[in-house]
């Protein structure tokens, strides 16, 4: 049996594992592109994949205060390491959309509903 595509010619299961891999840029394109507008899996995983990205990067800008002695540091160090989990929850959410599952996190798949 062939494996589904959508227009454009690609698997939409590439096409969500490309959106969690490459957020935000690439949650973008796939959103816009007229090709996977009408594939309702691809729209969720890059609508909720931009969400993640939006809220890795708002916590990376807290690495701003690294500067100030000891708090900075400390802050510094919690924010890498809660950066270093969602890059990993990111890629773990990245492979579930590939085996075609679809993950609904906390929060984030709500708003995309």
């Amino acid at each position: 049996m062939a494996e589904k595509t959508s227009s454009g010619g690609m698997d939409p299961k590439v096409a969500a594992l490309l959106c969690w891999l490459f957020t935000p840029l690439s949650s973008l394109i796939f959103m816009l592109l007229e090709d996977t507008k009408s594939d309702e899996f691809i729209q969720f995983n890059a609508k909720e994949s931009l969400y993640y990205g939006i809220l890795q990067i708002i916590l990376s800008l807290g690495m701003i205060v690294t500067p100030i002695p000891i708090i900075g540091w400390l802050i510094g160090c919690l924010v890498g390491i809660a950066n270093l989990g969602l890059t990993v929850g990111r890629i773990i959410v990245g492979i579930k959309a590939y085996n075609g599952e679809k993950v609904v996190l906390p929060v984030l798949g709500n708003m995309v509903k």
